[in-house]
């Protein structure tokens, strides 16, 4: 992943209200059979290897931090659940509190992910290269703040930001440069100078 599209992605949690969903990519390890999911402000799609899986759920925060609910299906399996009845049952994931592990659940089409249970561990994740998965909305439901300054030409300074690569973390700040609104009609910011924090 790019930095320039991380540190976008960053902002665009932050603001949410000022700019159309940004897609984002993760690819967890669960055993041989990796899991890539794609998460779109609250809700996430995704696909495992074996039996030719596909997932969609939303997030919500609860008290337990972070949840990803929704349908499951394999190739293999009967889908008659969900919508469009395309899906072969439930699941639910709770993230770790800092965003790179999950545990959970999934059943068939007669439990839904309300009547799961993550301590199963049905399934178990962790990030091996992608976006940190936490709270979509800093500062809404969890109660803390997520702060970057905006200057009145849309430029965006962000103090402190999470910069994942495959191998580690970086505390980094930015600052990203407006640039209008594009052909689809979508605002762009370029990513005009980082650092690291010390």
């Amino acid at each position: 992943m790019k930095l320039s599209t991380l540190l976008l992605t960053l902002f665009m949690a932050m603001t949410h209200s000022l700019m159309a969903a940004a897609e984002v990519s993760s690819t967890w390890f669960m055993g041989l059979n990796p899991l890539t999911m794609i998460k779109t402000d609250s809700q996430a799609t995704g696909s495992y290897a074996a039996g030719d899986g596909s997932l969609m759920g939303s997030f919500e925060e609860t008290n337990e931090g972070l949840v990803l609910k929704g349908w499951w299906q394999e190739s293999s399996s009967i889908q008659s659940c969900g919508p469009d009845n395309a899906w072969s049952g439930s699941f639910i994931f709770l993230f770790a509190a800092d965003g790179r592990s999950f545990i959970g659940d999934k059943g068939d089409c007669s439990i839904t992910s309300d009547n799961l249970n993550v301590q199963n561990r049905t399934w178990e994740g962790s990030l091996m290269e992608g976006m940190v998965f936490e709270n979509p909305y800093p500062g809404i439901a969890d109660g803390t703040s997520c702060e970057a300054s905006v200057a009145a030409n849309l430029d965006i300074h962000i103090p402190v930001a999470s910069f994942q690569t495959t191998d580690e973390t970086s505390n980094i700040w930015a600052d990203l440069e407006y640039k209008g609104i594009d052909s689809d009609g979508e605002h762009v910011w370029r990513l005009k100078n980082y650092g690291n924090n010390q």
